[in-house]
């Protein structure tokens, strides 16, 4: 299997007017190019299309500049097929028809500009035969962000749509707050550096288009691409009324590997008893990763309260409430109070395998021992 193949535009266009001026926009690049270098940092073979920005480029990438939107049109094209393409660039609607001369003032007045529109890539792309397994593209809005948006996933046909307000420091800026727009609703992040907000989407991408591990990224130091090693996830989190004023699920420290999670009731549980604790909210976990649930250490060695089924999972597509599972395995009652921290989450990725019937097994040292057979 070879690397996943990713096409991302970024920048401006220049659209000329004559030899000396054109029409352009205030995108810096910044985005596109923090997404093409997040996306190469963890293997993928990313081929960037960009217009006319001062800006590297990013290690391990293909890059090709244009200026127009017919280039970047054409240098699209060109780049397919592809497994998934990622319009981020703010391409000029319109196009002047241009004259071969410089525009000179004149007695006449200002000169009358004919504007000819240009290709929209994303549809064309939506409608190419060679469309991508997954299709992104960008807006840039300054009112009404999300309906702007949502009107614009179904316009062009694409799969997500990823939407900023721009009426603010954002073109030129360092930090981006945007809200992720699919068919099955909106996820809004908080204001993030640029290249977290890149590496989120890389991620998300990537679990998207390999959700049970099934292709190979040729990244320098284990040649596959490993999701637990490549940054934070993002998890939605709907908090349900029974939840509200509850601390949500934290981690302690900085090396943490779980995540606190409490308690949403009051209850007792007597020695031997067991009982599926809420915890007040429901969430929805990226494809290809789990959730595990697991006791905490202390409530375990100090009372003997643990979580049976351990490791719990929280399946990516369930979304129900939360529940935990907690046994009592000492000699007291314990008492659970609402906010008391009751267990651990802790969110891994996932490895599905192919079951192959064969008529019988290769043989080991070990053969058909077991329950015990190497030792007490």
């Amino acid at each position: 299997m070879t690397a996943l193949h990713i096409l991302v535009t970024a920048g401006p266009t220049h659209e000329p007017i004559d030899p000396v001026r054109y029409l352009a926009n205030r995108s810096s690049g910044k985005q596109g190019f923090a997404i093409a270098a997040a996306l190469a940092a963890r293997g993928a073979r990313v081929t960037l299309v960009a217009g006319p920005v001062a800006l590297p480029t990013p290690p391990g990438v293909t890059r090709i500049d244009v200026e127009t939107a017919l280039e970047m049109a054409a240098a699209v094209e060109a780049a397919l097929p592809v497994d998934a393409a990622m319009m981020v660039a703010a391409v000029a609607d319109w196009r002047v028809d241009r004259t071969a001369q410089k525009i000179k003032k004149g007695p006449d007045g200002p000169p009358t500009l004919q504007l000819v529109e240009n290709p929209d890539i994303l549809a064309t792309l939506a409608a190419s035969p060679l469309r991508p397994r997954l299709l992104i593209g960008f807006a840039a809005e300054t009112e009404r962000v999300t309906e702007h948006a949502t009107a614009k996933l179904t316009r062009k046909r694409a799969d997500w749509i990823v939407a900023n307000d721009v009426s603010g420091d954002v073109m030129g800026g360092a930090a981006n707050a945007v809200h992720i727009v699919t068919a099955g609703g909106i996820e809004s992040w908080e204001r993030l550096p640029k290249d977290e907000v890149a590496a989120r989407l890389a991620d998300r991408i990537l679990a998207t288009l390999a959700p049970n591990g099934s292709a190979t990224f040729d990244t320098p130091d284990t040649h596959c691409y490993d999701p637990a090693m490549s940054g934070s996830i993002t998890i939605a989190l709907k908090r349900l009324p029974h939840g509200e004023g509850l601390p949500l699920p934290v981690y302690a420290t900085e090396g943490a590997a779980g995540m606190d999670v409490v308690a949403a009731e009051e209850t007792v549980l007597v020695p031997g008893a067991r009982a599926a604790i809420a915890t007040g909210f429901a969430i929805a976990i990226p494809p290809g990763y789990e959730v595990q649930v697991r006791p905490r250490s202390g409530l375990a060695l100090k009372h003997g309260i643990t979580c049976l089924n351990t490791p719990g999972t929280i399946d990516s597509d369930y979304r129900g409430e939360v529940k935990v599972i907690l046994a009592n395995l000492g000699q007291e009652p314990f008492a659970i109070a609402r906010g008391d921290r009751i267990a651990q989450l802790v969110p891994a990725p996932v490895q599905r395998a192919v079951l192959e019937v064969v008529e019988a097994l290769d043989d080991t040292a070990r053969g058909v021992g077991g329950f015990g057979s190497t030792g007490r």
